[in-house]
């Protein structure tokens, strides 16, 4: 888990309680790990007594907070980059079903989407210009 050419960050709403704020960030890591390529360093493997554990992120995995309104400025600056950028508009809290989700974001323009989150990936210098000076999530 020492390679540090790419990383992943998350950047979630400072305003959010910690709870709904992990939630998000849960949404954040399902979507990117769908999307995302090369991003676990070994295939699933087994402990000596036969268990099977999934493998993990090689990279490292940090998570920020910040304000909506950078949060959409830095979904909005990086989507045109070479990372892979998953956004998590404020619908994937107030929603229940995909359906539901899919729905009420479709109906907005992007001027009028907020997020709770941004999740980002790929080359740690560019995801660095994103999202540097920006405080840990604690």
């Amino acid at each position: 888990m020492n390679n540090n050419t790419n990383k992943f960050v998350a950047v979630l709403d400072e305003s959010l309680e910690k709870g709904v704020a992990m939630n998000i960030l849960g949404h954040m890591g399902v979507a990117m790990g769908n999307s995302a390529e090369d991003f676990t360093g070994v295939d699933n493997f087994s402990d000596l007594s036969g268990n099977t554990h999934n493998a993990m992120a090689k990279y490292p995995f940090i998570v920020l907070k910040s304000s909506q309104e950078k949060i959409k400025e830095i979904y909005e600056n990086a989507k045109n980059s070479k990372l892979s950028v998953i956004g998590a508009p404020t619908e994937v809290y107030t929603t229940y079903t995909d359906e539901e989700f899919v729905k009420q974001v479709a109906q907005k323009s992007s001027e009028e989407i907020q997020y709770f989150g941004v999740c980002l990936y790929g080359d740690a210098e560019k995801v660095n210009e994103f999202t540097g000076g920006l405080s840990l999530y604690k």
